[in-house]
């Protein structure tokens, strides 16, 4: 083993690396030597050998989680270290919450947390790190800040998606990941086709893709996109971090922006980009990339018909490049979507013998999915409570999120090591835990500001793309173009902050974005489904009007 010429090693997504680059220098004023990037190290040398040649010479790793899921080099970097950790017990693995934060389940073993949620600029977090760097005791304040972090962990995540980093606590669809991980095997483009609500991004991002890393042999790249408005620079950027791993802001911007348009012109094959990524990784054969929410690639055509073209030039893409035989792509389709997805013949032709349908869990997998993320915390539920939510569940149409819903809930609210029936049934039960929590955020952020329910109004009104032979669909946008300035920043940081809504940053512009936390919110919650009836009916009412004002000019001109 190399001598250990660091202390730590910072593992940080770019998007990150700002906050990152604070606290190495907050570290470095603490006389503690910091390890940020390794990749310039060694030039020439393969990714995986750079990684393990840079954690032999680092006595830690410290995982700096922000906003949204781990990056892909993120990932190698978490599980090599926890890889070491299980071949030398003593050698440290400590995540650090930056502000916004979503916790990694994958690592609630760990001994220590570190959280700076509440900013960077905090004494009490940095003197946890640097004692856990040290190897120092912990006095009584760090100790009880320590249960306190660990104490606001959850093992469910309610209306978000589970994520790679939190497969450990992802349950009851092994038979599925099976046969979705078979197909990926044997067929270069895989369908998982599953109504809104059965927990497709969960199943793909925290059942497959672990299962892709653990395989012996070759590893598997990996990136992952939502197409949103712009698909080609959605895909850009997903594979730019693989081309490009020391790049500014700014650079990064726009060279993504210049990939995207050089794919969507036909000027560089992404096939060739493909093939260059395998070069740069030397252990690697074969990318995955996984296209979630393929539905949004049909919802932005209905509005324009210059997106139409767009999304099945995007579709010709990736079908070209899957035949070198060194990408396969993975995508989520909302089920009610499936007739878009066949109209485009070399679609249809590509899925033959590779779409996988994903259906409600039955009882035994669901019994899984409640009670297994608890057990791994040692948390029980009470007599019946397990039983009993499952059979509210029964017949709910895309029931999945309404149970992470609920159980958030009951977790967040539990006291002591039992989920009970009481808080069950004050949380509203299954049917009405939504509206009840939605409807008691609203009032929250109406209070001494009696204006602000207009403003939650019109920012759901426009969050939500409402459906015209489908179901009503979320619409991602950005913050600003909301209007409102920052009366409706500060509505939709509250928004978030009760989980109604998802904030993050677009990945090309750097813009921030929002969108609504789960489609199962828009169907169940009562005072959004009146407000998007409202603007039907204002909709309805503004189209007879104009139809009537067209008759009206027909009649004058023929009677002229």
């Amino acid at each position: 083993m190399l001598k250990t010429l660091y202390d730590v090693y910072l593992s940080h997504h770019w998007r990150d690396q700002a906050q990152a680059q604070d606290l190495a220098a907050r570290l470095r004023g603490q006389n503690l030597r910091v390890c940020l990037d390794h990749r310039h190290s060694t030039p020439g040398q393969s990714w995986p050998q750079g990684l393990e040649q840079a954690l032999s010479c680092c006595g830690a790793l410290a995982v700096c989680v922000g906003r949204g899921e781990m990056g892909p080099w993120q990932q190698q970097e978490m599980n090599s270290a926890l890889d070491r950790q299980s071949r030398e017990t003593g050698f440290p693995v400590i995540p650090v919450l930056l502000p916004g934060a979503e916790p990694p389940l994958d690592l609630f073993g760990q001994n220590t947390w570190v959280d700076f949620r509440a900013g960077l600029s905090q004494d009490q977090p940095l003197h946890l790190l640097v004692a856990s760097l040290r190897g120092e005791p912990l006095d009584a304040v760090l100790r009880e800040r320590q249960y306190e972090t660990l104490a606001s962990l959850c093992p469910y995540k309610g209306l978000q998606f589970f994520r790679e980093e939190d497969a450990a606590f992802f349950f009851g669809r092994d038979s599925t990941i099976d046969e979705l991980h078979r197909s990926v095997q044997n067929r270069q483009v895989i369908a998982l086709v599953g109504p809104s609500g059965s927990g497709k991004s969960s199943l793909v991002r925290a059942g497959l893709l672990p299962k892709l890393r653990r395989e012996a042999g070759k590893p598997w790249e990996i990136a992952t996109m939502v197409p949103g408005s712009r698909p080609f620079h959605a895909l850009a950027a997903a594979l730019l971090p693989l081309l490009e791993t020391e790049l500014g802001e700014i650079d990064r911007i726009a060279k993504t922006a210049a990939l995207a348009k050089k794919l969507a012109e036909g000027n560089i094959a992404l096939g060739d980009v493909v093939g260059r990524i395998l070069e740069k990784q030397a252990l690697t054969r074969r990318i995955l990339l996984l296209v979630d929410q393929w539905e949004e690639l049909y919802t932005c055509r209905l509005e324009d018909a210059k997106s139409a073209k767009e999304s099945t030039d995007f579709a010709s893409l990736l079908l070209q490049a899957t035949e070198t035989g060194l990408l396969r792509v993975v995508l989520a389709l909302r089920a009610d979507f499936m007739g878009h997805a066949l109209v485009y013949r070399p679609l249809v032709d590509n899925l033959k013998g590779g779409l996988v349908n994903l259906g409600a869990m039955n009882d035994g997998e669901l019994f899984q999915a409640i009670t297994q993320p608890a057990a791994q915390l040692q948390v029980d539920f009470e007599p019946g409570l397990a039983e009993r939510i499952i059979a509210d569940a029964d017949g709910q149409p895309g029931h999945l999120p309404l149970v992470g819903f609920v159980l958030r809930r009951l977790w967040v609210g539990k006291w002591g090591p039992m989920l009970r029936h009481r808080d069950y049934e004050a949380a509203g039960w299954l049917e009405g835990a939504i509206a009840q929590h939605a409807d008691y955020a609203l009032i929250e952020i109406e209070r001494g500001k009696p204006g602000r329910g207009a403003t939650v109004r019109d920012i759901f009104r426009q969050l939500v793309r409402q459906g015209e032979g489908t179901g009503d669909t979320r619409r991602r946008m950005f913050i600003d173009d909301l209007g409102g300035g920052e009366e409706t920043r500060a509505v939709v940081g509250k928004l978030a902050a009760a989980r109604l809504v998802v904030t993050g940053r677009e990945p090309v512009s750097g813009k921030d974005t929002v969108e609504v936390a789960h489609e199962a919110l828009i169907r169940h919650w009562p005072t959004l489904r009146s407000w998007l009836e409202q603007e039907r009916a204002d909709l309805l009412l503004r189209r007879e009007a104009e139809r009537a004002a067209l008759i009206s000019d027909y009649s004058v001109f023929n009677i002229k």
